[in-house]
Parts: C-alpha cells; sequence; structure tokens
C-alpha cells in the first residue's frame, strides 16, 4: 500500500537537478536549439523540467548520442513522476 504523499519515484537519477548540455553548442545554431535552449533556463517546476529534460533527450537522439538521450530520458522520467 502507498503512503500518501510519498513520491513514487525514491531514487533520483544521478545529477537529476542538472541539464547535461556537453553535448550541446555553446550557442545555440539554429531556432531548434535557440527554443531549447530557452526552455532550459526557464524550467523552475517539475512539469517544466520533465519537458525540458525529454526536449533535451530527443535532441540527443536525433545527434545519434544515445548515452546522453539516456540520461536525459531518465531525469525527464524522474521529474516527470515529481509533478504527479
Amino acid at each position: 500500500r502507498e503512503t500518501p504523499g510519498l513520491k513514487k519515484h525514491l531514487e533520483p537519477p544521478e545529477n537529476f537537478d542538472q541539464f547535461d548540455l556537453s553535448g550541446f553548442p555553446a550557442k545555440p545554431t539554429n531556432f531548434v536549439e535557440q527554443r531549447l535552449f530557452d526552455e532550459i533556463a526557464f524550467a523552475n517546476s517539475p512539469r517544466l523540467k520533465a519537458k525540458a529534460h525529454e526536449k533535451l533527450a530527443n535532441y540527443y537522439n536525433q545527434k545519434g548520442d544515445k548515452e546522453r538521450a539516456q540520461a536525459e530520458q531518465s531525469k525527464a522520467d524522474y521529474w516527470e513522476k515529481q509533478s504527479e
């Protein structure tokens, strides 16, 4: 039985509170990167953090960077659980 108010995902992934931008350009080079950069900058709630991590995961997937994509998706899943 679940305890009321207890978060469903108690073990956060490594660096759950950080966006891994090591594979992202220092300055966005196109509109898609600029929008993602802005979403990351304004992610100040669990739901917005979940969305921004998921979009960063998608960005890395499109670039073929599966390791970063998987790590960012884990963070997105964590923040999504926190927003429920």
